[in-house]
């Protein structure tokens, strides 16, 4: 038992010494620090749309890609508030479920997929194969629905692609 309490205590005087701050921060300055957030820092939430099946530009070949969207919650909630005040209805703000499409994003869901399927087919295999061509295909995604929901400032802040597969 003395061993294993021996090795705690070393355990924990290892730890002290690498992160002090962690060890002996008292719960005011916890809460203080949590109070003082910043106000513009990021907060997000995602969603993912249904499969995308394009021909490719080459007319031989298609893909199939599914994307997930990250987006700016706190900008969306300002402009769902602002939204809300102009039609004197209550705003619905931030979905239910991780997976929900936001309502002021999916009211433009006809856009966005219009725009993502433009995009998709005027690429050749060549050019979005190579993880730099993945990455180019992403912002230029990202441009595109930005444009195609029509705020003021950019809401979606990042695309992934939770699947992708050219035949």
């Amino acid at each position: 038992m003395a061993g294993l309490l021996g090795g705690s205590l070393l355990t924990a005087s290892i730890y002290t010494l690498f992160n002090p701050t962690e060890v002996y921060a008292s719960d005011d300055e916890e809460e203080e620090e949590e109070e003082g957030e910043d106000e513009d820092d990021l907060v997000t939430g995602q969603f993912e749309m249904d499969p995308f099946i394009v021909n490719l530009a080459s007319g031989t070949r298609y893909m199939r890609v599914k994307i997930a969207a990250e987006y700016d919650l706190k900008l969306l909630n300002k402009i769902e508030k602002k939204a809300g005040k102009k039609s004197g209805k209550e705003p619905s703000l931030t979905p239910k479920d991780s997976k929900d499409i936001p309502a002021l994003i999916a009211q433009k869901n006809t856009k966005i997929r219009d725009g993502i399927i433009t995009v998709l087919g005027s690429k050749k295999a060549n050019d979005v194969l190579p993880p730099e061509g993945k990455e180019a295909l992403k912002t230029e995604l990202l441009d595109k629905l930005n444009d195609a929901i029509g705020f003021d400032d950019p809401v979606i802040t990042s695309i992934y692609f939770t699947d992708f597969i050219i035949q």
